[in-house]
């Protein structure tokens, strides 16, 4: 690695064994010259002797090696550093044959690499479809061709980098891009978007954010990032944001985020709407106050283009008119983190938002589930203590939420006398300038209990699952939330109309929790488990609204266990069963979409030695079974009770 560093040798292509082949560079050549000379011999004559050294014939040298052994980097402008094959078929039936389908798939990506000179280099991936299997019990990436008739080959994802003396500039299309949490954006304006092909992740539905390019400032500019394109995370309109940092440690920043027009509607996962047009400006700083003691403040101004818009709310039995005024568009926050010892690290949140001085997405760390919201029209405080002793760490955390504009509630217009009370209506956000959802008022409590002995793996680490390597680490996780009131209604795309429409009722008051726990064994090198599991009772975010099914919002008791098991690295076998829960996708949430009992088998057989299991040529095969109620959308009442699947599949690295 210290070579690498210090431009000695380069990490090469990966072996047979698993292990990137070093490739030395000129520089070792040059230097295995210069450590021939004993400057104890020749010390007058060291400095001409370093400086007599033929560097255009070590270069030459140099290149002539890497074509002997295929090393370096390709002379030509573009080539070709490999792919993968996908081959799988799948079988489903039900209980009354009306799913009953067999079906086979081929997939292929193929991915490129181009350097044009020493400033313009990337890489992309084809995507080509033969076939895509039709399964009745998961959302693909393929599904396209089923779907909705699209090309069965499509550029799957691209980046570049020009790099100049002042400047770098990034294009990229459908590639993992991070959030600025870290680097001043303290209102989460810029939002993560690194979920490509999990269960609910992008392939998923097809989509292909973040999309656009990004330049950041070096040398003079520095601390300048400008970011811009259709859709720069998931789900954004197509906007600019630019930031800039400064200071000694940049420890102020400020930014602006315009939409310059709104998504289509539709887009993304199902049931998912978009947002209409929006700016933010927010200023903030990360002061240390002393060693142990930090303070990161920030304001907002957001929608000022929504000042004059009108709105309705009820009170004392009256509706009343109101309009969005400049100091609605306004927020502030406060974070402050003090360390007692090393042991002990408190922080404390306060926020203020104006009617409509949405932010973004709140930096979520520890996976908290506590039901933070950067929309406007709240004002909170939230905390927490860390708590540290040996292996352990106890975590407690806190949530208090109010909105300054409560939900309406649904009022029927009535005649009383010769006065007619006109009602109200939970607002909606295509016809209000705001509306009460996920900003909802909120009392919640969590507590984290975590045993980890492993320093160099983080529990709360996002690849935790695949990197902890303590003998024994685990954790517990307790989230109660109590919503005393009721929200707006929230938006749904719906298909016949082809517009987002609202649901028209919001959701009721509810008290829910939630308890988890993950546990992580190895206990040899050839052995690993990684068992997880939830019970709780939770509200879905909308409703139900298909014909065929209950139209409730009742909170829903569930509980569940799901486990990864590694044998002798190669051997993957994988269990999960789900009772009374939604099922796997976000949509099934948000329409109250749930199965009585969900169970999934699977195993994965690793063809690579020495390779993750991200990166081996892998066949397995996987089975599916749930049963049916009125909550269910595949149930046909009366009809089928169960469905399963089987899946074999195979693919091929190379």
């Amino acid at each position: 690695m210290n070579e690498e560093w210090w431009g000695i040798t380069r990490m090469g292509d990966m072996n047979e064994d698993g292990i990137y082949v070093t490739e030395p560079r000129v520089a070792l050549d040059a230097l295995t010259q210069v450590w021939a000379i004993d400057p104890q011999k020749q010390p007058i004559k060291t400095a001409s002797t370093i400086s007599s050294i033929d560097t255009a014939d070590l270069l030459a040298r140099a290149n002539k090696r890497d074509e002997e052994m295929g090393w370096g980097i390709s002379n030509d402008p573009i080539w070709f550093n490999g792919g993968e094959l996908r081959l799988e078929a799948l079988r489903t039936r039900s209980d009354d044959d009306s799913l009953n389908n067999s079906d086979l798939g081929q997939m292929m990506f193929l991915d490129f690499e181009f350097q044009f000179g020493g400033y313009l280099s990337g890489d992309f991936t084809v995507n080509l479809i033969g076939d895509a299997a039709d399964s009745a019990f998961e959302y693909r990436y393929g599904d396209r061709i089923v779907d909705e008739d699209e090309p069965r080959y499509e550029l799957y994802d691209f980046q570049a980098t020009y790099s100049g003396r002042d400047f770098d500039l990034n294009a990229f299309y459908h590639v993992p891009r991070y959030h600025w949490g870290y680097e001043g954006d303290f209102f989460g304006l810029l939002r993560e978007t690194t979920d490509m092909a999990s269960r609910n992740g992008q392939d998923t539905w097809n989509e292909k954010a973040p999309y656009g390019a990004e330049f950041v400032g070096k040398n003079q500019l520095d601390g300048l990032k400008v970011v811009a394109g259709e859709e720069v995370y998931w789900g954004a309109n197509p906007k600019v944001i630019a930031k800039y940092q400064f200071g000694k440690e940049k420890q102020f920043t400020i930014m602006r985020s315009q939409d310059y027009g709104e998504a289509e509607a539709g887009g993304g996962a199902q049931g998912s709407t978009t947002s209409s047009k929006s700016t933010q400006t927010t200023l903030q700083a990360k002061l240390n106050l002393s060693d142990n003691t930090q303070l990161q403040v920030g304001a907002i101004q957001s929608n000022a283009h929504k000042v004059g818009e009108e709105f309705l709310y009820r009170e004392n039995g009256v509706t009343y008119i109101d309009t969005i005024t400049d100091s609605d568009t306004y927020g502030a926050k406060a974070l402050l983190t003090h360390a007692f010892d090393n042991n002990v690290i408190g922080h404390v949140e306060f926020n203020y938002s104006g009617l409509v001085a949405d932010a973004g997405n709140p930096l979520r760390e520890f996976g908290t589930n506590l039901p933070l919201s950067g929309s406007g029209n709240q004002k909170s405080i939230n905390g927490g203590l860390r708590l540290s002793s040996g292996d352990f760490m106890v975590y407690p955390r806190f949530l208090l939420r109010d909105t300054l504009q409560g939900a309406n509630p649904q009022i029927d217009p009535v005649n009383i006398g010769l006065i007619m009370d006109p009602g109200i209506s939970p607002r909606n956000t295509n016809d209000s300038p705001f509306a009460v959802l996920g900003n909802r008022d909120a009392r919640a409590v969590e507590l984290f209990v975590t045993y980890d002995p492993a320093a160099g793996t983080p529990f709360y680490d996002w690849n935790n699952d695949a990197a902890e390597d303590a003998a024994l680490a685990y954790n517990v996780r307790l989230t109660v939330a109590r919503f005393p009131e009721t929200t707006d209604a929230p938006l749904y795309f719906n298909d016949t109309a082809l517009a987002e429409l609202p649901l028209g009722e919001g959701l009721p008051e509810e008290n829910v929790w939630l308890l988890t726990s993950k546990v992580v064994l190895n206990p040899s090198p050839d052995f690993k488990a990684v068992i997880k599991a939830l019970v709780g009772k939770q509200q879905p975010s909308k409703f139900g609204f298909e014909p065929d099914q209950v139209t409730d919002v009742k909170a829903t008791r569930f509980k569940g266990v799901e486990g990864k098991f590694y044998f002798n690295h190669m051997n993957i076998v994988t269990a999960s069963y789900l009772k009374d829960g939604w099922g796997p996708y976000d949509f099934h949430k948000e329409f109250n979409n749930k199965y009585p009992t969900q169970v999934e088998l699977g195993y994965t057989r690793l063809l690579d030695s020495a390779l993750s299991e991200d990166s081996s040529s892998r066949v397995g095969v996987k089975l599916f079974y749930r049963e049916l109620d009125e909550y269910s959308p595949e149930y046909v009442a009366g009809s089928n009770e169960d469905m399963s699947e089987i899946q074999v599949f195979y693919s091929r690295r190379f």
